[in-house]
């Protein structure tokens, strides 16, 4: 499968990790290696995260929740194609990323 992270969602993921290794550069570290990995397990295997539970999901949005940081991958499966669009923390500005879908 080929992978694409959208620029907002770099731009996400770098932030989460700024913000962790401020406060820890260990726990930085580890978001950062298991941001890595989580990408490279979708891109794998993109159907084995669970989609997104909204009206207008037509079944290829899915979501990765990684484990022991409040974040998650949220993707969109397309043919052989998987657009990561955000890096979301779970429980700030929940949604906000669906303004995305329409680009």
């Amino acid at each position: 499968m080929k992978l694409t992270v959208r620029e907002d969602a770099q731009a996400e993921g770098a932030r989460h990790i700024a913000w962790y290794r401020e406060r820890d550069p260990r726990a930085g570290q580890r978001l950062a290696e298991l941001l890595a990995d989580t990408m490279r397990r979708i891109a794998a295997d993109p159907h084995r995260f669970s989609r997104l539970e909204y009206r207008r999901n037509k079944g290829n949005i899915r979501r990765a929740l990684l484990k022991k940081f409040p974040i998650m991958v949220v993707y969109e499966v397309v043919g052989n194609e998987v657009d990561v669009f955000a890096i979301a923390h779970t429980a700030q500005r929940p949604g906000y990323w669906r303004a995305r879908l329409k680009k």
